[in-house]
């Protein structure tokens, strides 16, 4: 879960990113899908649970999203779609912490 302020934004199991209205606590129309971060080719199941969300500290419509199998996607809440992804070596774990990573990790410039 992360809010700021306007708005909190929900990571479930299934991947996906829910967004409600931090002062009514109604669920927004807009949505990030698994299948708009991960792609609609992949099939929900292990590795799909968002277990990290966070602003990004240099741009306000920026949405970083992390996934228990490693992917970390940069999210453009603006223009709704993918700014960039990146593949760690290793899983992230449920407190947003990389786990095992020294020195960073590899994108795939999608």
């Amino acid at each position: 879960m992360y809010t700021n302020g306007t708005f909190v934004y929900l990571g479930t199991e299934e991947g996906d990113v829910a967004v409600v209205s931090a002062s009514g606590l109604v669920i927004s129309s807009y949505e990030i899908p698994y299948t708009s971060t991960r792609g609609d080719h992949q099939t929900r199941g292990l590795g799909m649970e968002v277990v990290y969300l966070e602003a990004c500290p240099c741009a306000d419509n920026q949405l970083l999203i992390g996934f228990s199998d490693g992917l970390l996607v940069l999210w453009n809440l603006k223009a709704r779609k993918v700014t960039r992804k990146y593949f760690m070596p290793t899983a992230v774990c449920k407190a947003g912490c990389l786990v095992g990573v020294v020195g960073g990790g590899g994108g795939d410039g999608g």
